[in-house]
């Protein structure tokens, strides 16, 4: 729990977990909309499921591709 603890207060990134396949389907998503393909994403869950660390990670490792997550 201290570990977790100190991630929150520093700042750094919490780890993935259990989220590979949907973090692939945002990558796939974001690699046809740079190849001109409309997309959109819907995501939804429980408070505290992890929604904002999944998209967070998912900014993170878009392979420094110009563009906007809005």
């Amino acid at each position: 729990m201290r570990a977790y603890t100190a991630a929150l207060t520093s700042g750094a990134r919490l780890p993935l977990v259990g989220r590979g396949e949907a973090l692939a389907s945002l990558q796939a998503g974001w690699q046809r909309a740079l190849a001109g393909r409309r997309q959109l994403v819907w995501l939804t869950g429980g408070a505290g499921i992890g929604k904002t660390t999944l998209i967070e990670h998912a900014a993170a490792h878009r392979g420094g591709a110009a563009g906007s997550v809005n």
